[in-house]
């Protein structure tokens, strides 16, 4: 499908959503297919897994505004392969129920594999733009024995750029989900999510934030680290840190962070903490509130290679 050139706004859930069709089923094989006299119901299981796919969606969804929904302003979910490009999304929400809808303005997550280039999103109650693995299915099942969920069995993907994100987080949102460009549990070792080219500023906690709370393998999800390339992003006036890369008891977050440009955050331009891991070379981190690279039990070395420092308010 192409979806292009519409005005989505108002509805009580997500304003364009993309989700997999999943495999309907019959109990019992009729031993004579031709008799519609022996035809039965068919239904569709609870198998979360990507060998229950029907049809994957792979659409072209540019040049829309989607605002004022009652969940995220684009969705992609289940197995989904989308394209977003040249979109506006803003606004999007449940009024006071911020805490419990998800409001991103754009959201990845279910082994989805987006990409998000020239999208301009801003003042949505949660992330402006969302990538992660997201929770086990069936959830209610899964809380009580995660090994044995039928749960999502690909990861999560997203290449993100050249999109403008800001001033995004809002009303009774936790404050972990108010970031600007935010991964958690996504990418591969081969194949990390690529967050480039991007500008994000005003977020009420980092810029751009990787962490890995939806990950570990004994817990039902497909891996246990999440990675990310993070190259080329202007990043600034943020309530936290300009960029951070934040790991688990789960399992590492791997960040290579190349040629970003953070400045004017209320903390550091660039922080490592919990368990994280990976490079940190060619950046740009000046005027901070804090330092301009900070690394807090970090969970290897981090080479720090070629980066300019300065007028940040602690030592780099």
């Amino acid at each position: 499908p192409i979806i292009r050139h519409n005005i989505i706004y108002n509805n009580g859930s997500t304003g364009a959503g993309v989700h997999a069709s999943w495999q309907r089923t019959s109990p019992l094989k009729p031993p004579c297919e031709y008799d519609p006299s022996l035809a039965q119901e068919t239904f569709r299981n609870d198998d979360f897994r990507n060998t229950n796919i029907q049809y994957r969606p792979v659409p072209l969804i540019y040049d829309n505004i989607s605002y004022q929904n009652n969940g995220l302003g684009l969705g992609n979910n289940h197995y989904s392969c989308g394209v977003m490009i040249n979109n506006e999304t803003f606004w999007n929400a449940v009024p006071g129920e911020e805490a419990s809808h998800q409001s991103p303005g754009i959201g990845t997550r279910h082994g989805a594999k987006t990409h998000l280039e020239y999208n301009i999103v801003y003042e949505n109650a949660w992330t402006g733009i969302g990538v992660r693995q997201g929770y086990l299915q069936p959830k209610k099942t899964c809380k009580k024995t995660p090994s044995n969920c039928n749960h999502i069995n690909e990861r999560t993907q997203s290449v993100i750029l050249h999109n403008i994100v800001f001033r995004n987080g809002f009303g009774k949102t936790l404050i972990e989900n108010q970031g600007g460009i935010s991964l958690d549990g996504a990418g591969l070792p081969d194949e990390p999510v690529l967050v480039q080219g991007n500008i994000v500023y005003e977020s009420k906690v980092s810029g751009i934030g990787v962490r890995n709370r939806y990950a570990g393998k004994e817990r039902g999800f497909v891996m246990d680290d999440t990675y990310a390339l993070i190259v080329g992003n202007t990043v600034f006036n943020n309530a936290s840190q300009g960029i951070t890369c934040k790991g688990s008891d789960y399992g590492k977050s791997r960040c290579t962070i190349v040629g970003n440009d953070s400045y004017w955050n209320q903390k550091s331009g660039i922080g490592f903490a919990e368990n994280a891991t990976g490079y940190i070379l060619n950046n740009v981190a000046a005027c901070n509130s804090k330092a301009g690279i900070v690394t807090a039990k970090a969970g290897g070395e981090l080479p720090l290679l070629n980066n300019i420092l300065y007028f940040n308010k602690l030592p780099g």
